[in-house]
């Protein structure tokens, strides 16, 4: 029986988790103008073969609707959902980053 064929040079995903208020009436524009600067800044990354050469980054969405206890379920959803999270990008406001960062102490995650 033959083995599958191993691809040596396939590069790792590393994902980022994203929490962002994308439907929450006039704060939202902050999530919506914010999430595509973060997807540049992968997209950069990914293209540039000098940096984190053996990796891919991807970024997961949530919506974080602008409120605490949305952030914190998100949080805990993505954390306990494959794939691995490697880092956070947001919550962008108070509302959210206070409770999500005093709970992210616990998991090994850039934030």
């Amino acid at each position: 029986m033959a083995l599958p064929a191993v691809n040596a040079n396939a590069k790792k995903t590393l994902t980022i988790a994203a929490f962002q208020p994308l439907t929450s009436g006039p704060i939202s524009f902050l999530g919506i103008v914010t999430l595509p600067a973060g997807q540049l800044a992968i997209n950069d990354i990914n293209a540039r073969p000098d940096i984190l050469p053996d990796y891919n980054l991807t970024m997961e969405v949530w919506d974080t609707q602008y409120k605490p206890w949305v952030s914190v379920r998100s949080f805990i959803e993505a954390i306990n959902h494959p794939p691995i999270k490697i880092a956070t990008f947001g919550p962008l406001t108070t509302v959210g980053s206070r409770p999500v960062a005093s709970i992210t102490k616990y998991w090994n995650l850039i934030t």
